[in-house]
Parts: C-alpha cells; sequence; structure tokens
C-alpha cells in the first residue's frame, strides 16, 4: 500500500486564498518516489488529482523532491533538478491556475 506524505506547505502572497502542497508519494521499496503538486484553497486536504507529478525528482545532489516559490499570488515556480518523469495534469478545481515549472540546470 503506498503512503502518502505532505512534505511542503507554502502559502500563496496577498489573498488568493491558495496553497502550494508537495505531498510525497511512496509506492514500495522497489520503487522511486513521486512527488505530487497540488494547488489549493488555503488549508484544504491534498486528495485527488495532482497538478503536476515529479517521478523520481531531486532539488539537489543529496536530496530528493521539489522547491516552490511563488511569483505571485496565483503563479507558482516549482523548481527541481533532474527527474525520471514529469507528468502535468489538468487542475481538480478548474479555477485553479497551473504550476510554472523550473528545471533547474
Amino acid at each position: 500500500m503506498a503512503s502518502h506524505d505532505e512534505v511542503t506547505r507554502l502559502s500563496s502572497p496577498g489573498d488568493s486564498g491558495l496553497d502550494a502542497v508537495l505531498v510525497e508519494v511512496n509506492t514500495g521499496a522497489t520503487d522511486t518516489f513521486r512527488y505530487d503538486v497540488f494547488m489549493l484553497p488555503k488549508s484544504a486536504t491534498a486528495h485527488g488529482k495532482p497538478v503536476l507529478s515529479l517521478v523520481g525528482a531531486t532539488r539537489n545532489d543529496q536530496a530528493y523532491g521539489a522547491n516552490f516559490r511563488w511569483q505571485g499570488p496565483s503563479h507558482l515556480r516549482v523548481e527541481y533538478l533532474k527527474a525520471r518523469d514529469v507528468q502535468g495534469k489538468r487542475p481538480a478545481n478548474p479555477g485553479l491556475p497551473r504550476p510554472v515549472i523550473r528545471r533547474r540546470r
């Protein structure tokens, strides 16, 4: 059974009422971690379809995951060093913005 752990939550600046949430998904000892990105109303629980999935993502040479940076009230930047696979999905709530994805070089 997969585990889903919220590892990062970052509230947007201003009065937009959004949270960016990073959930680490572990499907077992033989699989790599997946990181699901959600953009949700503030304090909402991350579930359903993520706006982005990063398989095997690393922040740097020593750490897995991704970094968030809000570039405005509804403009989220997702940064990572590398990933095995990147899958963008439609937001569960069509009224919410999609993230900007940046692979660091």
